[in-house]
């Protein structure tokens, strides 16, 4: 797969997820704007400006971000092996 497709797929399981999770304070406006920032690669503090959140909360989705991408690797890699 290749790394573009597999960052998108990956960002957006894990949003659909967050989403509707009931702890969600975002909007899905909101939402839009931290994936399209970090498929970008925008500072933290544009990204915070432009989803109209705190700079310590951006960092921290874009940390989730990292972390959920990499889990999704993974497990297309176990899967991939496994068989």
């Amino acid at each position: 797969m290749e790394r573009n497709t597999l960052v998108r797929e990956a960002l957006k399981s894990y949003a659909r997820v967050q989403m509707h999770h009931p702890d969600n304070t975002m909007s899905p406006r909101q939402w839009l704007s931290l994936l399209n920032c970090y498929i970008r690669r925008r500072p933290v503090e544009e990204c915070a400006e432009e989803a109209e959140i705190s700079e310590v909360q951006a960092a921290m989705w874009y940390t989730h971000l990292a972390l959920a991408v990499t889990s999704y690797a993974i497990r297309l890699t176990r899967a991939k092996y496994q068989s």
